[in-house]
């Protein structure tokens, strides 16, 4: 075979290489592009996140059905050894001991956007977690010896709620509502028929016909 090798020194002569400025507008424009793409990835990463959460809640919607069909009201939500997550524990996210202590054996109520948690101040349940507030006034009243509601005792169960984002274990109408704009402004939240539906933060802090 015949081969020129002075014709392959000329080739790899004639290479052409990058320059600085070339390179630096490589660098550019790929920095731009990743300015593009990165807000619609972390909408998409907590569009992905909310969608957890609102898995979680139809989970202890389901619970709380089957809590009601046993017992015939709702749970107890506020005071010890009532708290809604503990009563639910044969419902929902199971628990275990550890030195008298309980702890969540999953992440069932733990909202997937909440970075921290809340944890009870005190008891046997210290150690639990949560990211969601029950209706306690509507379901239970505010007073020690008050009885849960049963569900035929509450109407309008589409517009009722039964628990949403937030950092408190109960809500209502005159407690605070705090972390109700985790996903995208907004907070996922589970009605007494359980349905779970978005609402803006706004909308949830004024009502707007749903109920507390």
């Amino acid at each position: 075979m015949n081969r020129n090798p002075r014709t392959v020194v000329i080739s790899v002569r004639t290479l052409k290489k990058f320059t600085l400025v070339e390179l630096l507008v490589v660098v550019t424009i790929v920095s731009i592009l990743a300015g593009l793409l990165l807000p619609a990835l972390v909408k998409a990463m907590e569009s992905a996140r909310s969608a957890g959460c609102t898995n979680n809640l139809k989970q202890i919607g389901i619970g709380v059905s089957m809590y009601c069909d046993d017992q015939r009201y709702y749970p107890f939500p506020y005071y010890y050894p009532g708290i809604w997550y503990f009563s639910l524990r044969g419902y929902g996210d199971p628990l275990k001991t550890v030195s008298g202590y309980y702890y969540n054996t999953g992440n069932l109520y733990i909202c997937p956007s909440d970075q921290e948690p809340t944890n009870p101040s005190n008891g046997i349940i210290k150690y639990m977690q949560y990211s969601y507030g029950y209706n306690y006034l509507r379901l239970a009243g505010a007073g020690v010896n008050e009885y849960p509601r049963r569900p035929n005792m509450i109407d309008k169960h589409s517009r009722t709620i039964l628990m949403t984002d937030s950092a408190n274990s109960v809500i209502s109408q005159y407690a605070t509502l705090s972390e109700q704009d985790r996903h995208h402004g907004g907070a996922n939240v589970l009605f007494l028929d359980y349905s779970v539906r978005w609402y803006h933060e706004f909308i949830i802090r004024n009502q707007d016909g749903i109920r507390y």
